[in-house]
C-alpha cells in the first residue's frame, strides 16, 4: 500500500517542484501588495482611493497609471527607477501568468516542470515551456525581490527629495531612493518541432518495358 506522501507525488510532482510553482504565487501576491504601496505614494491619496483604485484596475492598466502619473508628477530620478520598476513589474506578471494559466506536468526524469499554454496569436495551439526547477525558484525569487525593491521604492517616493521619514517620537528613518532593478528573464517558449520530411514516393520495381 503506498504512503500518502508517494500519492502525492505522483500526483504532483517532487516536494522541490511543487514548492517552486508555490513560490512563485506566493511571491506574486506580495508583489501586488507592494505595488498598492506605489501607486498610494504616486498618486499621493488616501488609502482608500488608492486601494480601490488598484482593485479595480487590470494589471497592465495599472502598469500604464502609474507610468503616465509617474512621468507627470515625479522628478527626473524618482521617474528614472519608477520605470525600471514598471518594466521588471511586467515581465514578472508574464512569468506569473504563465505559471497560473499554464498546465503543469513534473517532469520526475530530470527534476524540471512542462508547461503548456495556449499561443496568445493561435488559441488553438499550444505553447510548450520546459523550466527547470531552480530557474522556476529563480522566477519566485526575483518576483520576491522587486516586491520588495517596490515597497523601498514607495518610501523614497513618500520621503521626498529629503529621503526622510519623519516618525511619531519626532525622529526620523532614512529612506533612500533604490537603484534601477535589473530586468528580469522572461520565460520563453520552446520553439516549434519541424513537420517531418515528406519521403518520396516508392520506386516500383516492375521492370520497364523494353
Amino acid at each position: 500500500m503506498s504512503s500518502p506522501e508517494n500519492d502525492n507525488e505522483r500526483r504532483f510532482g517532487s516536494i522541490d517542484e511543487v514548492y517552486a510553482v508555490g513560490a512563485v504565487i506566493v511571491a506574486w501576491n506580495l508583489c501586488e501588495g507592494a505595488f498598492a504601496q506605489l501607486l498610494l505614494r504616486t498618486l499621493r491619496v488616501e488609502w482608500q482611493t488608492a486601494q480601490r483604485t488598484f482593485q479595480l484596475l487590470g494589471n497592465q492598466s495599472r502598469v500604464d497609471l502609474l507610468r503616465l502619473e509617474g512621468r507627470r508628477t515625479l522628478p527626473a530620478d524618482e521617474f528614472d527607477r519608477l520605470d525600471s520598476c514598471l518594466t521588471a513589474y511586467s515581465i514578472c506578471l508574464e512569468n506569473r501568468n504563465l505559471v497560473a494559466h499554464s498546465q503543469i506536468n513534473m517532469n520526475a526524469k530530470d527534476g524540471g516542470l512542462s508547461l503548456q499554454k495556449p499561443s496568445t496569436k493561435d488559441r488553438l495551439t499550444m505553447s510548450l515551456y520546459r523550466v527547470p526547477t531552480a530557474d522556476m525558484m529563480g522566477v519566485a525569487n526575483t518576483i520576491f525581490d522587486l516586491s520588495q525593491h517596490a515597497f523601498r521604492l514607495s518610501l523614497a517616493i513618500w520621503a521626498g527629495p529629503s529621503r526622510r521619514l519623519g516618525l511619531s517620537n519626532g525622529q526620523y528613518v532614512l529612506a533612500p531612493l533604490p537603484d534601477k532593478f535589473p530586468r528580469p528573464r522572461k520565460l520563453s517558449p520552446l520553439p516549434p518541432e519541424d513537420p517531418p520530411a515528406s519521403q518520396p514516393p516508392p520506386q516500383s520495381s516492375q521492370a520497364s518495358p523494353q
